[in-house]
């Protein structure tokens, strides 16, 4: 069993219990106890908030991303985005062939769709004239090679 017999572990703590303590000896305990729990207090109510976050990982991470997120905020301000005209584009007088190419057919489609296409093709077919419906071999060799 154990070390110490029962018997006389009551015996001590009889003894023990009839010892009255004087008021002196009372009042310097209550006023140690009184001391140790202020103190205590204290000591919990002046711990560092970065001891608390020093004690777990978890919050450790957390207070890592906030100052990360924080410096990303600084760095890059999130602007709301400007809707901001396109540039005007400026009237250029353009001869007939210009027109008439693929990039600039290309780029009137993306400007404006089919409408604006068949608008530049119009411009192209003001500044040339009509034609005649039927045109001769010969007229469009020479139209085309220059000659």
């Amino acid at each position: 069993m154990s070390k110490f017999d029962e018997k006389e572990i009551r015996h001590k703590l009889e003894i023990i219990s009839q010892i009255k303590p004087t008021s002196q000896s009372t009042g310097r305990a209550l006023e140690k106890v009184r001391r140790a729990l202020i103190s205590e207090e204290e000591r919990d109510s002046n711990t560092n908030l970065w001891s608390k976050f020093k004690k777990s990982r978890v919050t450790r991470l957390a207070a890592a991303a906030v100052i990360i997120m924080a410096i990303g905020i600084l760095i890059f301000p999130h602007r709301p985005a400007e809707r901001t005209k396109p540039p005007e584009v400026l009237e250029v007088t353009k001869s007939p062939a210009d027109l008439l190419t693929v990039a600039s057919l290309s780029i009137a489609y993306r400007r404006g769709g089919i409408v604006e296409v068949e608008r530049q093709c119009d411009e192209a077919i003001e500044k040339l004239g009509r034609r005649e419906t039927k045109v001769s071999i010969q007229e469009l060799f020479t139209e085309f090679n220059g000659t």
